[in-house]
């Protein structure tokens, strides 16, 4: 299922080090995560503005709270068919703690047809 390994790759990926006593930057994560392995045509990318109306639409879906929606603290599975087309399959908030030095992985949703 999509959902155990978006939380696996999500968990065990290839940790950033870090640079100058700081934590790595969002697209040092995004790049030890897309170097673990994910099911065919599935990849992952950070969440932009215009993945806001997907993201809401899943959170409403799940009942969750939709307040403070910022698709840029997103991560987003996209699964990529035969014929080029793209689509959301799932998305997990990335929030950070501790200034950064830390992140929690918070409201992930995977599509019904991918679970």
């Amino acid at each position: 299922a999509v959902a155990s390994v978006e939380l696996d790759v999500l968990c065990c990926a290839p940790k950033p080090r870090m640079l100058a006593g700081r934590p790595p930057s969002a697209a040092a994560m995004m790049k030890a995560v897309a170097s673990s392995k994910l099911p065919g045509g599935v990849q992952l990318r950070p969440g932009r503005a215009a993945d806001r109306p997907a993201i809401l639409a899943g959170i409403l879906k799940e009942k969750l709270n939709p307040l403070s929606l910022d698709p840029s603290r997103f991560v987003v599975a996209e699964r990529t068919s035969a014929d080029g087309q793209s689509r959301l399959v799932g998305f997990g908030q990335v929030k950070p703690l501790d200034g950064g030095a830390a992140a929690e992985l918070s409201t992930l949703i995977v599509s019904d047809e991918e679970r």
